[in-house]
């Protein structure tokens, strides 16, 4: 469908997620200006709210799609500082804008002991990066015109093959798998036409949730890819996840209906 929106900034949009943003953005007959430290059309510095409400005030977008982020969990917990600097005070530089913002978030805020979770569940988050990124679900939420959309694990094509859940399932890889773990995994190509989808809802604010229709371990989704697309999953290994940072289950109620999961699947090349 066409967007009631003329231009939108999207941050992050060389990464799996925004990659796809970008497209369905254009798809829908906007104008797309990308921010970010590299290959974009204007230069946006996540770990600065002036960098960030400078890009804004360049573009004067009447959508932002916030969808960059410092994700690596491993990062944000060796430096805890900077992610939240990136994930939860850049989000600040958005306060000022005349523009729909939607930013991205994750189930990750939840601590995974009270699954499933619907937006108004308690966020307690076990981790750095869900730690940063609640902080810039707060800083989100006090713009004026403001959804957050939590996200779950996405999987999906990605623009250079290794960043999708998928694109690591290949039967010549070994791998260790997750089977106590769960999610409800989303095709970044359905995330990314979910926040579109919000966007329009211009009465919905607050959070939302957008997720896939079934709660799956790591390795029963790998499983699953595995069966659809006849691949041999021999070596791929189920192992016991121990990290205490980890939530066991953070399995979300969804406000967006998305397409079953094996259809989602089966569009996919392994």
């Amino acid at each position: 469908m066409a967007s009631t929106f003329r231009r939108a900034l999207v941050t992050g949009s060389t990464g799996f997620l925004g990659h796809h943003v970008v497209a369905e953005a254009a798809r829908r007959g906007l104008e797309v200006v990308t921010a970010g430290r590299r290959e974009c059309d204007v230069t946006l510095d996540l770990e600065s709210v002036e960098s960030v409400a400078a890009a804004v005030a360049r573009v004067a977008p009447d959508l932002i799609l916030h969808v960059g982020a410092m994700s690596a969990m491993g990062a944000c917990a060796r430096e805890p500082e900077r992610a939240m600097r990136v994930n939860g005070a850049a989000v600040c530089g958005f306060e000022r804008a005349n523009a729909r913002l939607v930013h991205v978030s994750t189930d990750l805020v939840f601590d995974g002991r009270s699954a499933p979770y619907l937006p108004r569940s308690i966020a307690a988050p076990l981790s750095a990066y869900g730690a940063s990124k609640l902080a810039g679900e707060r800083s989100a939420l006090a713009c004026p015109d403001a959804l957050v959309v939590r996200l779950p694990l996405l999987f999906g094509t990605s623009f250079d093959g290794r960043r999708g859940a998928t694109d690591m399932l290949r039967p010549d890889r070994e791998l260790t798998l997750f089977i106590n773990e769960f999610r409800t995994p989303l095709d970044v190509a359905d995330a990314a036409r979910a926040l579109l989808d919000f966007a329009e809802f211009r009465d919905r604010r607050g959070i939302a949730h957008a997720a896939g229709p079934e709660r799956l371990s790591r390795f029963e989704f790998a499983r699953r890819f595995a069966r659809l697309h006849g691949l041999d999953g021999s070596r791929w290994r189920p192992v016991v996840c121990t990290d205490p940072s980890r939530p066991r289950d953070v399995s979300l109620i969804s406000d967006w209906s998305a397409p079953p999961l094996d259809e989602s699947l089966a569009r996919l090349s392994p």
